[in-house]
């Protein structure tokens, strides 16, 4: 209740009408300036890729978890507070990322990456415990990579494009999510 009035006393800038022209205008050169920075810049493509490809199959492994923890013997009263422990493997990568200051990037990638590899498949298996040890690896390792390559991103992107170049990444993230998707369901049903 205490945020709701700074929330009610918020108000639109008057700084004019834009014309919807102006808007199309400044939307294409913030389209044309962020895919030319990417262009250039091949390492912000490469963290760009390697985070989405980590995070995808971190995010999709929960989402395959949700269905598959009840038809492993899961009662429906207990799913949501499992599914909210495993949503709390995050923030133990979080506390993490605080200690790998000194790591080198690429150290902290493969760590990740194999950490959430060996997850997936630990999750892929008939063992309840293992699937959620493994769901809960998965979970920490991409966050601990996330705040990881949001630091060095925000090292290599000028301020001025920063806003821009995190949607690109999102962007980035979503269609790495589509090819991932298929790819982890065809591994779950077959364990």
């Amino acid at each position: 209740m205490l945020g709701l009035w700074p929330a009610i006393q918020l108000q639109e800038s008057q700084n004019g009408e834009v014309s919807d022209s102006d808007i199309m205008q400044r939307i294409c050169a913030a389209v044309k300036e962020s895919v030319g920075f990417v262009v250039h810049s091949p390492k912000v493509l490469q963290l760009m890729l390697g985070n989405a490809l980590v995070g995808s199959v971190a995010t999709m492994l929960l989402y395959l978890l949700q269905a598959r923890l009840p038809v492993m013997g899961i009662p429906d009263g207990l799913l949501g507070p499992v599914l909210f422990l495993l949503g709390l493997s995050g923030t133990l990568g979080l506390q993490i990322a605080r200690l790998t200051g000194r790591l080198r990037y690429r150290l902290v990638v493969v760590l990740c990456g194999t950490g959430v590899l060996t997850g997936t498949l630990l999750a892929a298996t008939s063992w309840l415990p293992a699937v959620l040890a493994g769901g809960f690896l998965a979970g920490t390792l991409d966050d601990l990579m996330d705040v990881c390559s949001d630091v060095i991103l925000n090292e290599m992107i000028p301020s001025s494009r920063r806003a821009t170049l995190v949607s690109v990444s999102s962007l980035v993230f979503s269609f790495v999510m589509l090819a991932v998707a298929p790819l982890l369901g065809a591994l779950f049903s077959m364990a």
